[in-house]
């Protein structure tokens, strides 16, 4: 009778937890970081130059999480086997959007527009970056944008 007690009790504690699907590494040298997103090469020459604004919320149509609760939905994502973050996912403390970085453009009938945001440690080291780009019709700039948020790849 206790061994399926503690059984239960296991099994239910295992719901709880976040597999992690996506792949970290150990921190480098901040010089040689570098990320790919959505095809484009973002060295850390380029990036330790924007200038900086802190986020920490992000805003949908009807639905606005924390960057973190977004970080963990796409560490769990299984379909990504790439590696993204330099160091663990709980070590990631600030979100910043670089706005020098922030690009546009359209295509099909809508406008763009592409986000890239960092992801720092309490020691202010680079961990990661995710993309996020805005999409609305053309026709219709009164409406919400949809997004589409992404993590970037480390580049070796």
């Amino acid at each position: 009778m206790r061994f399926s007690s503690i059984v239960i009790i296991f099994q239910s504690a295992s719901i709880f937890l976040t597999v992690l699907a996506v792949y970290t590494k150990s921190h480098i040298p901040e010089e040689r970081k570098k990320f790919l997103c959505g095809g484009r090469s973002i060295t850390y020459s380029e990036y330790s130059w924007s200038a900086l604004v802190e986020t920490t919320n992000v805003s949908g149509n009807r639905i606005s999480w924390s960057w973190a609760n977004q970080l963990s939905h796409l560490m769990s994502d299984s379909s990504n086997q790439n590696f993204v973050l330099f160091g663990p996912e709980s070590e990631v403390s600030k979100f910043y959007i670089l706005q020098d970085l922030t690009t546009g453009g359209s295509s099909d009938n809508h406008n763009h527009v592409f986000e890239y945001i960092v992801l720092v440690d309490k020691i202010e080291r680079t961990c990661g970056m995710i993309m996020r780009v805005l999409s609305r019709l053309n026709s219709n700039s009164a409406s919400s944008p949809d997004q589409n948020i992404s993590l970037c790849f480390i580049e070796d």
